[in-house]
């Protein structure tokens, strides 16, 4: 009886294990945005980015002139999309970091 049960949670273990420990990876990208002064500005910037599907989160530091954008799991963003929307947002687009993350 104890043989069942420590054989059936063995089994239950390699199951259930890695439906947790599923690791998808994200992108983060860090986007140098001159011209922001104060959180009126940085929230057309962030109208604009929220409007991509691709985006899963936005972080924009005014004072440090950043925004950092989440892009869901299997989407990308190019270069000049980022510029794109920045420029539309009345903003000049600087250096652009790319940064692959692994959750799980």
């Amino acid at each position: 009886m104890i043989y069942r049960i420590a054989m059936t949670l063995i089994f239950l273990a390699g199951v259930a294990v890695p439906a947790f420990a599923q690791n998808t990876e994200t992108y983060e990208i860090a986007v140098r945005v001159d011209g922001m002064s104060c959180m009126f500005c940085a929230y057309s910037l962030e109208r604009n980015f929220k409007k991509l599907e691709e985006v899963e989160k936005l972080d924009i530091n005014v004072g440090e002139g950043i925004a950092k954008i989440s892009l869901k799991p299997g989407t990308e963003l190019s270069d000049e999309e980022i510029r794109d929307i920045v420029k539309n947002s009345g903003f000049t687009p600087g250096e652009i970091r790319r940064k692959e993350t692994v959750n799980g």
